[in-house]
């Protein structure tokens, strides 16, 4: 399944005509304020996507912005946005996992050892197993740490958790108010750096 959520500025044309009718400046000086503001604006409102992601679940936050794209406008083309694609989820190691690590058992009696991984995935739930598929282990591969479990064939498949996408459900206005209110301050103090 394959989840999506694109947020762009808004009222980006209206503020930037405004502005140059009101200026009646060079549209060069113009469109790199107005490219500058939008880039500025998609970085504050990941940003703010990562923080309501972060109020449902425990997942660290440089793996929720790694699931963020921003493309950024220029002068040339007054465009940009914020694309946040996830299609599996996001790895299950990377929500409060216990023991985070990779655990060497060398010299501890088998009875001793610690059979399970657990997590907690939400703020308001409880540390649990994720144990559907058989025993998750926490192991190393390509040079990163992931949950596994091996399946009837003895292969080794990866665990997953929520995607960043369900956390966001119903927040995709709220995150376009708070574009188009810091487009418009940002596109004005892009303005006078360039003006003054």
């Amino acid at each position: 399944m394959s989840s999506y959520l694109r947020v762009e500025v808004p009222n980006a044309e209206e503020v930037v005509r405004e502005m140059r009718r009101l200026l009646d400046a060079a549209p060069e000086t113009i469109n790199k304020a107005s490219a500058k503001a939008m880039n500025r604006t998609l970085r504050l409102i990941k940003n703010e996507a990562v923080k309501i992601a972060r109020r449902t679940y425990t997942a660290n936050p440089r793996s929720l912005k790694k699931r963020a794209k921003i493309t950024k406008a220029t002068s040339k083309r007054q465009y940009a946005c914020l694309e946040i694609k996830d299609r599996n989820g996001i790895g299950l190691i990377n929500f409060a996992s216990r023991p985070g690590n990779v655990l060497s058992w060398k010299g501890v009696a088998p009875k001793k050892r610690k059979k399970f991984v657990t997590n907690k995935v939400r703020r308001d739930g409880k540390r649990r197993v994720f144990n559907d598929h058989g025993s998750p282990f926490v192991a190393k591969a390509d040079n990163k740490k992931h949950i596994f479990y091996r399946d009837g064939r003895d292969k080794l498949k990866r665990l997953y958790g929520p995607s960043l996408i369900y956390a966001l459900f119903g927040a995709g206005k709220e995150l376009e108010s708070h574009a188009d209110e810091a487009f418009s301050r940002l596109f004005k103090e892009e303005l006078d750096k360039i003006l003054l």
